[in-house]
């Protein structure tokens, strides 16, 4: 569960650090290195036209506390496919790619069928806790072994992976990055965890007007706090507003008061109500003021109920200004104090 937990927050600190992108460039350069030190692998977003021929996805390590052995794959729409391959600069010649551009076996692999193989079992696990929704997908897979009985410690670009997308229809794809924590491990053979972090391909129609939006990225706004959201344009799937401020809520009160301190005839007391969105305490004075039983500076129909359900004891001591339902003072509370609120309420008295 705490994987889970670290995988779901890395997740949400990609989407925020990809939104400072432009979505008007066709790739983003690098995955900008998370506030984290833990172990981290995670894949560029990427935004193009609608009938671009491909687009190019980007794969970082941050924190690399040393590797011999890693086992990657990268998951995407069935309606794009492998068009290349590129190693990046983190990993010395000595260490060998088994290249999905040299291994036919490696590249456009079913997903469901792969992990169906005695030598994938168990990885769907591990993919669903790393975050990847793989079902009915493709995936590349790319594992890198170091020729040198040493440990590769570089951070930086591990691969590059281009894939054909001209017949994407304008929308936003997910672009998952996941790993075999079975087979990702040290010379020593000891398994190395990382937290992965996956990416987007936005596909752009030419000339949108962006008619029809919708509000992604929320983060709520509280009592107090504000909040804020992306707007995500349905027709083509472009971010077209980002960081949105939305107003904090503010307070809502309970309508029913808590008479915390009963008053006397000299002096004040207190009640409380609690706000219904968070746990926020109002508090208030109350005074005494013969018929007013709710302790509100007013006599209304409001304490002629609250009377009511006093005298029948369908109310607790603490929800009734005791000393002000006593309205002739005599140390009951009756109908002739019932009679006398009424009286209260038509002017008559």
């Amino acid at each position: 569960m705490k994987k889970l937990l670290s995988v779901i927050t890395c997740l949400a600190m990609l989407f925020s650090v990809l939104a400072a992108f432009p979505t008007s460039a066709f790739a983003t350069d690098e995955v900008t290195p998370l506030p984290s030190t833990d172990p981290v692998i995670g894949i560029t977003s990427a935004t193009i036209n609608a009938g671009d021929p491909t687009a190019t996805f980007r794969v970082y390590m941050y924190n690399n506390p040393g590797i011999w052995y890693i086992q990657t794959f990268v998951i995407y729409d069935r309606a794009m496919s492998y068009a290349g391959f590129a190693l990046g600069d983190a990993f010395p010649p000595s260490s060998m790619p088994l290249s999905p551009a040299n291994e036919s076996y490696m590249r456009d692999k079913d997903v469901d069928a792969t992990l169906r193989q005695p030598i994938f079992s168990g990885l769907d696990d591990a993919f669903a806790a790393q975050g990847a929704d793989y079902a009915g997908k493709l995936m590349t897979i790319v594992q890198f072994e170091n020729n040198g009985f040493f440990d590769i410690t570089n951070d930086g670009l591990v691969y590059s992976l281009t894939l054909n997308t001209a017949s994407l229809a304008p929308g936003v794809y997910d672009i998952f990055l996941t790993y075999n924590p079975d087979s990702t491990m040290n010379v020593e053979a000891e398994a190395i965890p990382f937290d992965v972090t996956h990416g987007t391909l936005t596909v752009v129609e030419a000339g949108c007007q962006h008619t029809t939006t919708e509000n992604v990225n929320t983060v709520p706004a509280d009592c107090t706090t504000a909040g804020s959201h992306d707007v995500r344009c349905t027709l083509c799937g472009e971010i077209v507003e980002t960081g949105v401020a939305d107003p904090a809520l503010g307070h809502l009160y309970s309508s029913e008061y808590t008479i915390d301190v009963q008053p006397t005839q000299t002096t004040p007391g207190s009640r409380s109500r609690a706000c219904t969105r968070c746990d926020n305490i109002e508090t208030s004075d109350v005074f005494y003021y013969p018929g007013d039983a709710n302790g509100d500076g007013k006599i209304n129909t409001q304490d002629l109920k609250l009377m009511k359900k006093s005298i029948s004891g369908a109310v607790s001591e603490n929800q009734i200004v005791a000393v002000n339902i006593d309205t002739n003072d005599d140390g009951k509370t009756n109908v002739a104090d019932l009679k006398a609120i009424k009286q209260m309420i038509a002017g008559a008295q």
